[in-house]
């Protein structure tokens, strides 16, 4: 038996066969031509059967597939049409006098690079499109495939240098008990798919797969990331153990839908969801979370081919606001900056877009941009509970020209005899050192906080998240930013205010007891997280949680 081991990528466990996939790895090199129009005749075949090709997958999944997988594939079907996109690659072939295969390599280079320095999740992602259909692209012009058919007779376990979505969206998920590659990030749309279709996934086992042959036993660990060649008896019976225990694991949890999220001693904490797009809501709702803690507005500008209008934004906050029931919504404003950029929203390359014109600094830019968003909330005010958080703030003076744009609002909203809620509250996220230090004057002017810890962590420990040499920095939560959360809680605290945290960090199980100590009131965390988080809280005895974290902060 070979035990290897990498990153997990999608959770479960598998028990298959193996099925390697032909090498989708393709690589081109330079070659001058000739005849630059005919190279350019060959590019725009193989591009129009790349789009032809996605568009079939697209309507032969159309009756499966949910709403995530399908708008990855209009997204790839979007970038394959974006003309600045593909003016890069015709300059190429025609500047350069090379050939297709080449100035695809260049434009796929030139993009990933610019979106791989991005610290945003959704920027990132966007790289990954990037890197599928220039991989398509390049496998048209150079004649390679990759073809699965399923085996009738076995469960099988695809092993390939990674796939890409639309090829993970074609898989027969009866016949596919787990994916593993060689390349590819836990941020790669396959993975998250995987993650969707419930298929266990692991990444990055580099040239640990090469032992691996066709029709090999393999057992697949997506929770550790752990995979088993051609197990031994003992190894099986870990793998029914495992595979019954977490059958009662997901038993147990559904047992605390409709209770309440109430620790041994008494203390009652609220636990809401995280979303990004209209098709979270439903997994929201699923795993009883209390409402939602953050709703990322951006992605409703990223998916859109041009910048949203009010009415297109209103229909799309009343929708959210309605398929809630009357739980409580708290809508994040545009949080875009370089790092996460519309083509609609032009802003001039930065050293560093973590730290750039992004968030609240961005939308105080683009005051039309901004005042079109907030005019478009307050309208949706009345369908449903809502809560308006800014993003990025780092000055008492943006929360307060935040403000004034909302008394604007609120005066032609008037003005047209507009019905909209008049005390909407209005709160901020804590993302970096200086609001978290001035958060105590802060509070003087805000209804609510809440912690994004993702990017208040980076800026704190000055280590850029998707830097995987610092990655050691957040394998333990570091003392400077739990005591920074437990300043900014307590100077909250003082003015009657309210502390969230909606960052990765409130999702961790493992970091609940700790939160709370630390003066946290509400978590709202990714949808699938919310009932074992709540199972946490339920077996708490928070006057035990404080005694550890006074001690780990250094207090006693």
């Amino acid at each position: 038996m070979k035990v290897m081991k990498a990153t997990p990528a999608s959770k479960g466990i598998a028990l298959g066969q193996a099925r390697i996939l032909g090498d989708s790895f393709v690589d081109a090199v330079c070659v001058r031509v000739e005849d630059p129009r005919a190279e350019l005749a060959r590019f725009r075949k193989a591009h129009d059967d790349a789009l032809e090709d996605l568009k079939k997958v697209y309507e032969r999944a159309s009756g499966t597939m949910d709403e995530d997988t399908a708008n990855i594939l209009q997204t790839q079907m979007f970038l394959l049409r974006d003309k600045g996109f593909l003016h890069e690659i015709t300059n190429i072939i025609s500047g350069m006098k090379v050939n297709a295969e080449f100035a695809v390599k260049m434009a796929e280079e030139r993009y990933t690079r610019m979106f791989s320095s991005m610290e945003n999740e959704y920027m990132n992602a966007r790289c990954t499109d990037i890197k599928d259909i220039c991989l398509r692209l390049s496998r048209l012009l150079m004649g390679h495939t990759v073809e699965w058919t399923p085996n009738r007779y076995a469960q099988e376990i695809l092993i390939a240098r990674e796939l890409m979505p639309s090829e993970t969206v074609d898989l027969d998920v009866s016949a596919v008990s787990a994916i593993l590659t060689k390349e590819g990030s836990i941020m790669s749309h396959s993975a998250i798919l995987a993650r969707t279709m419930n298929i266990p996934s692991i990444v990055g086992l580099g040239s640990q797969l090469d032992a691996v042959n066709d029709g090999d036993v393999l057992i697949v660990d997506g929770d550790t990331g752990t995979v088993y060649l051609n197990p031994d008896e003992a190894t099986y019976a870990q793998f029914d153990k495992k595979k019954e225990e977490l059958y009662e694991t997901q038993q147990r949890l559904r047992e605390y839908i409709g209770k309440p999220s109430v620790t041994k001693d008494g203390v009652k904490v609220v636990i809401r969801g995280n979303g990004a797009v209209v098709e979270d809501l439903e997994r929201i709702k699923l795993n009883d979370a209390e409402g939602i803690g953050l709703f990322r507005s951006e992605f409703l500008y990223m998916r859109s081919t041009s910048l949203p209008t009010e009415e297109e934004q209103f229909l799309c906050y009343k929708n959210i606001l309605e398929s809630m029931d009357g739980k409580p919504v708290t809508i994040r404003t545009l949080d875009v900056g370089s790092d996460k950029e519309g083509s609609y929203i032009q802003i001039p390359p930065e050293q560093n877009p973590a730290m750039g014109f992004r968030g609240m600094r961005l939308g105080l830019w683009h005051r039309d941009v901004y005042k079109t968003q907030i005019k478009a909330l307050y309208r949706a005010s009345v369908y449903g509970p809502l809560s308006i958080m800014f993003p990025m703030i780092s000055t008492l003076d943006e929360v307060l020209q935040g403000k004034e744009i909302i008394k604007e609002v609120q005066a032609e909203l008037d003005a047209d005899g507009i019905p909209y809620v008049k005390d909407v509250p209005v709160g901020i996220m804590i993302e970096t050192p200086a609001a978290a230090l001035i958060s105590d004057i802060l509070a003087k002017h805000v209804d609510f906080f809440s912690v994004g810890t993702n990017d208040l962590t980076q800026y704190v420990l000055a280590a850029d998240r998707m830097n995987s040499r610092l990655s050691y920095l957040y394998e333990d939560i570091h003392v400077a930013v739990l005591r920074l959360i437990k300043f900014s809680a307590d100077c909250i605290h003082r003015e009657g205010k309210k502390i969230s945290v909606c960052g990765e960090m409130g999702s961790q199980r493992s970091m609940t007891a700790m939160l709370l100590a630390l003066g946290v009131d509400e978590l709202s965390v990714n949808p699938a997280a919310v009932l074992e988080i709540r199972e946490t809280i339920c077996n708490l005895d928070m006057r035990e949680a404080k005694e550890q974290a006074d001690k780990l902060l250094g207090m006693k």
